[in-house]
């Protein structure tokens, strides 16, 4: 059987001088038209100029035997290519949101270090030697037919390129080591972006507060910051004391967990730490001056302290339950369930935080 592809890498000058040359097609009639905004295209650049990998591209190629010209047409990565080609020829700039150092630049701005740095990129591609459009469908079709079911936030990663993506990806990858380092989630959790969804979660409880999360109100806030996150400064702030915090806990010689490393007990004390550091005020949550900003890198050991006697009683309580009255245990058996039914309701969740204030400020 005939071989249908070749696997190559080129690199982007090679793009640009086929470009210039009139051997590349960039809109072929299976290709859709143009459509990224500059988040997306500056999100590219910003990942080109890092060194990240991008999805290899897909192209036609066919050589005229007459004039002995070799023609490419894209097949898949259309807008990946676009945008290169866009940036070279300076029609739009760097966000600073995607990048500090090179932000509001256009590519004639770039040191001529930085500009060899994304003409000599390498980019994978598939080299498709099918010259019936009929096949390319077809083989698309097969693609995308055995492809695992993108999950929510993998969709959000597809859709989104702007200020809040930027932020939430950025956080999550500084605090992942904590997240591998204490068994939060499983590699194939990391792998499926759900640590990301997680950083979801507790971002929007600094913006919000307590309440539901839903897939919905998470498409909402990326929507809704995509191109501005005027808050950025302020929730990264509280979101570094809080890890700092974490981190000073779990690293603690006295902290010797077996529940508060789990998302949801991890979500639970992310948040009540939140409340005393940031001393917000609630009607159903009680707040104490030992943990606030000021006070809680000086009680560390308190704190520890009071989680661990918790932690030891809750898992008492548990294995002993059926010989307990059910009065005197209600505390640690509803601390247990809102972390097992219901996880992302409003009302659970309070519940959870009050039983762990309540324990920190006792």
């Amino acid at each position: 059987m005939t071989e249908i592809k070749d696997t190559k890498a080129y690199s982007i000058n090679d793009f640009l001088n086929w470009y210039d040359n009139d051997e590349l097609t960039l809109s072929p009639k299976y290709q859709r038209n143009a459509v990224w905004g500059n988040n997306a295209k500056s999100y590219l650049i910003d990942t080109i100029i890092r060194g990240f990998p991008i999805p290899q591209i897909f192209l036609r190629q066919s050589i005229d035997t007459n004039t002995r010209k070799t023609t490419r047409e894209i097949i898949d990565g259309q807008q990946r290519i676009r945008s290169i080609i866009e940036f070279t020829e300076n029609r739009f700039s760097i966000l600073p949101s995607h990048n500090a150092e090179f932000g509001k630049k256009f590519y004639n701005e770039l040191s001529d270090e930085v500009k060899e740095k994304i003409l000599h990129y390498n980019i994978g591609v598939e080299i498709i030697k099918l010259k019936d459009d009929a096949k390319i469908y077809e083989m698309f079709a097969r693609l995308n037919t055995n492809n695992m079911a993108l999950n929510k936030q993998e969709l959000r990663n597809a859709q989104f390129t702007g200020e809040f993506k930027v932020f939430v990806y950025r956080k999550s990858s500084e605090f992942k080591s904590f997240l591998i380092n204490n068994n939060t989630f499983k590699d194939k959790e990391f792998s499926r972006m759900i640590d990301v969804d997680f950083f979801n979660s507790l971002i929007t409880h600094l913006l919000e507060g307590i309440v539901n999360d839903t897939a919905s109100k998470f498409d909402k806030n990326y929507k809704q910051y995509d191109k501005v996150f005027e808050r950025v400064d302020e929730i990264e702030e509280r979101l570094n004391v809080i890890f700092y915090v974490l981190n000073e806990i779990f690293v603690n010689p006295l902290f010797e967990t077996k529940i508060y490393h789990r998302k949801n007990y991890l979500f639970t004390l992310f948040c009540t730490l939140n409340f005393q550091i940031s001393q917000i005020q609630h009607e159903d949550i009680i707040v104490c001056d030992d943990f606030s900003n000021q006070n809680i890198h000086n009680n560390i050991n308190i704190l520890v302290s009071k989680l661990m006697n918790f932690e030891a009683q809750l898992l008492h309580t548990l294995s002993e339950k059926e010989f307990l009255d059910e009065n005197d245990i209600s505390k640690y058996l509803n601390f247990e369930k809102y972390h097992k039914t219901r996880t992302t309701s409003v009302a659970e969740r309070t519940e959870r935080i009050k039983i762990l204030c309540n324990v920190m400020c006792e």
